[in-house]
């Protein structure tokens, strides 16, 4: 069975550094792409923030715990108290 042998491209060393400039530039491309995907994530969730911060009228994001505490007696007192006197602003007058 006879082979046949295709004829060799004739390449020159400036063709074969093109082609490699042409990679290492698409290589580049992508990582300046990734980085600056990176940063855009980065911003949206910082703006984000501050609007969180526009509509709830804080300056600061709050952590807020797992568990509630229990409220000590005087506490609860406190704030029954308070709810008694709310009350009143939230009532439809006649």
């Amino acid at each position: 069975m006879a082979t046949t042998e295709y004829p060799k491209r004739a390449t020159s060393p400036a063709i074969d550094l093109e082609m490699q400039m042409r990679e290492l530039s698409g290589i580049l491309t992508f990582i300046v792409r990734a980085a600056d995907f990176a940063l855009d994530v980065v911003l949206f969730i910082s703006d984000w923030r501050k609007l969180a911060g526009m509509w709830t009228g804080s300056d600061k994001l709050v952590a807020v715990p797992a568990e509630a505490k229990i409220l000590s007696p005087a506490a609860q007192r406190a704030l029954a108290e308070a709810e008694r006197r709310n009350q009143f602003l939230y009532l439809s007058r006649k």
